[in-house]
């Protein structure tokens, strides 16, 4: 119950930024296609205010209710100390919000430059820019969709564990989160990098656009392993820490991008290295603290290896398939994608790497497939 008020004012902002994006494209289109793309991009500002407003109301009806409850109880503990303490959560972690946007923005001012100074013309090299951060990134953000609600749901659990002083909790449910992320980071990696350019065809119509994926694939994995590790980093107090660890990791980007991405050999192929390693660097970071501070140890055999192995029998069933079909047609592309999940789903199964409580997260049927599947002995807990 706690995350439904942050779910709502996130559905609120989506339907009323949806909403503004027609109604520009509705209303503005007779005065030309600039107008209807600032009132698209006005959609965000529509959005963010109504979850706003959304959040205030929730805010407001539950101080009456705490009022009230308190006072049932005799007790005076201030609703001011409750927000300082909130705070002292919410601006850290605002923070580290803002080190992706100021990357983005650093990559904006840099990149396009220092590939005029690989040898490519202004149209050339805002046209690459455009691919990488317009479309590539974008595809490389998508499976963040799931371990940023990972990483949100670890921060109360490991607060939880270390409240109680369970360190042996505190890292079973790290070996579970990082199990987790890498499970769902890994194949989506592996398969943006091997149908890079498939995909690029079948989303945008341009080829060209599968060189920034496939540089870009990696991230997918480390930028989630990030997410993931930053979240227990909170969860124990240290809530600047990540944001530091990510800032180490931007100015990693800077360096690289200045030098990697002026190379004629790389061009464009730098900038997504340099966006790799940063991620990298803030993971490994991340990762060394928690290996200082807990007990947790990163465990390749345990977190890595049944992935692993499902990620390279969904490879080669994408390479034995794609000499098959057509995969340079939309069809056939949806159809290696098809195939290659299938595929790693059901090898996952076949050498025990999904558990009842994995399938649990499923929403609507997940407690009941994982009991259904507990019972067929398919998996295990």
């Amino acid at each position: 119950m706690v995350m439904v008020p942050t779910a709502i004012s996130q559905v609120i902002e989506q339907v009323v930024r949806v909403g503004t994006v027609f109604l520009a494209s509705y209303f503005l289109l007779k005065d030309g296609v600039e107008f209807v793309a600032a009132g698209a991009t006005f959609g965000a500002v529509t959005g963010s205010f109504a979850a706003l407003i959304a959040l205030i109301i929730y805010f407001c009806w539950w101080r009456y209710k705490y009022y009230r409850m308190q006072a049932s109880k005799g007790n005076n503990t201030s609703i001011i100390s409750i927000i300082k303490r909130v705070a002292i959560l919410a601006v850290p972690i605002s923070l580290g919000g803002l080190v992706m946007p100021l990357m983005q923005t650093i990559d904006a001012a840099m990149v396009p430059l220092r590939l005029q100074q690989a040898g490519f013309d202004v149209s050339k090299a805002t046209a690459l820019f455009g691919q990488f951060s317009g479309m590539a990134a974008t595809l490389i953000n998508l499976p963040t969709i799931i371990t940023i609600s990972l990483a949100a749901s670890l921060v109360p659990a490991i607060s939880d564990a270390l409240a109680k002083a369970n360190q042996g909790l505190i890292v079973n449910r790290l070996n579970e989160a990082i199990r987790l992320t890498i499970m769902l980071c890994l194949p989506a990696a592996l398969g943006l990098f091997l149908l890079s350019e498939e995909i690029a065809i079948l989303l945008y119509g341009i080829p060209e656009v599968g060189v920034s994926i496939s540089v870009l694939a990696p991230a997918a994995l480390f930028l989630g392993l990030h997410q993931t590790t930053a979240g227990a980093i909170q969860g124990l107090g240290k809530t600047f820490l990540p944001v530091k660890h990510l800032f180490i990791g931007a100015i990693v980007k800077v360096a690289l991008n200045y030098y990697l991405t002026a190379m004629p050999a790389l061009g464009i192929r730098g900038a997504g290295f340099a966006t790799v390693a940063s991620f990298i660097v803030a993971f490994l970071l991340n990762l060394r603290y928690l290996q200082r501070h807990t007990f947790f140890k990163l465990n390749l055999f345990y977190h890595l290896l049944k992935p692993g192995i499902a990620a390279t029998i969904m490879a080669i069933s994408i390479k034995y398939t794609g000499n098959i079909v057509n995969s340079s047609s939309g069809l056939g592309t949806l159809l290696l994608i098809m195939i290659g999940v299938m595929a790693y789903g059901l090898a996952l199964l076949v050498i025990g790497g999904i558990k009842g409580q994995d399938l649990e997260i499923i929403p609507g049927v997940g407690p009941k497939l994982a009991a259904f599947m507990t019972k067929l002995g398919i998996v295990r807990w």
